[in-house]
């Protein structure tokens, strides 16, 4: 699956947003969580939306990549090992979707 990374660098250190077109970003965000990953979709002030986020199409992305966003917070307690976690998950689900 082709990743879009939506996060600018100057953004907040502790999010990280990205797309993955082609894909409902709120089915892979359920299909994490089943698997104990829990992640936000869209940009925060659209996350339960049935229309693509207009902060994210603002930004130029397309519908498709509107839907397929999905946004990653991280907290101090977060270590190397989640990160881990997350990416098997998310190779896990995208071969399952």
């Amino acid at each position: 699956a082709a990743i879009r990374f939506i996060s600018s660098e100057d953004g907040s250190p502790y999010i990280l947003s990205f797309t993955l077109p082609g894909y409902q970003g709120a089915v892979l965000a359920r299909m994490l969580t089943e698997r104990g990953i829990h992640i936000g979709t869209g940009s925060a002030c659209a996350a339960e939306s049935k229309t693509p986020s207009r902060v994210l199409t603002a930004m130029g992305l397309t519908s498709s990549e509107a839907y397929g966003a999905l946004r990653v917070s991280f907290g101090p307690e977060n270590r190397e090992s989640d990160i881990d976690d997350l990416l098997d998950a998310l190779t896990a689900v995208l071969a399952e979707y």
